[in-house]
This record gives structure tokens, sequence and C-alpha cells, in this order.
């Protein structure tokens, strides 16, 4: 799973990127980029692994709480052929397939937690 910003003609958004087991990418959902620039966001991800998975996304301003988008997925693949553990990985990546849509942005995190089972993030 990803979150990318791509910025097009058409707009500018965030997309929730997918690869399954067999390499197959989707887009899933995407919220505009306009909702999010210069606001503290709050991000929630839940996933259950397997072949038949389960993903939410929860996507909410921090200081009123206000719903920006929710994403739900009861069966998805989020599991790799052959894996016997899960890495995941966070991060900031950028590509370098189209340089002219780069742009120096700034990104700020506070407050990870992960959380394993049925423990819960506040």
């Amino acid at each position: 799973m990803t979150l990318t910003p791509r910025y097009k003609s058409s707009g500018d958004i965030l997309e929730v990127i997918h690869v399954d087991s067999k390499g197959v990418k989707r887009v899933l959902t995407t919220v505009s980029l306009s909702q999010l620039l210069g606001k503290w966001i709050h991000v929630r991800e839940r996933m259950k692994y397997g072949f038949s998975g389960k993903y939410t996304l929860e996507l909410s301003y921090t200081l009123t709480g206000a719903e920006i988008k929710t994403y739900t997925n009861n069966s998805i693949d989020l599991w790799r052929n052959g894996a016997s553990y899960v890495r995941p990985k966070w991060g900031i990546y950028r590509s370098l397939t189209n340089s002219s849509r780069l742009k120096d942005e700034q990104v700020r995190f506070d407050t990870f937690c992960f959380a394993k089972g049925s423990t819960n993030c506040v």
C-alpha cells in the first residue's frame, strides 16, 4: 500500500495504491491534495494480512476531527506469495520517472503508533 501524491493537469491528488501478490497495481481511492495541504491530518491505517485480508484507511483533520476520507476493503490481497512474515516500510518516496512533476515539498510527521492484534492506537 502506498499513499502517493500526484501532480496532474486535471488536479493534484493523493492516490491510495495497492499492489497485489501477482504484482498487479491499482488505485483504490483518491483525495484532492487541496484538502490536505497546509493542514495537520490524522491518518489511521488498519490491516489484516492475508490473501483475503482487510484494509481500512481513515483521514481526518487533527484539529477538528472532521472526516476527510474513509476507505475500507474487506477482501483484499495483502500477502506476497512465498512470504513468511510482514516487513512493513514507511517513508517518503519520490519517483524520477517524470522529473518535471517533482516539486520541493515539506511533509511533517508527529506521533506514530504501530500496534499488533487487538491493541489500538489512540
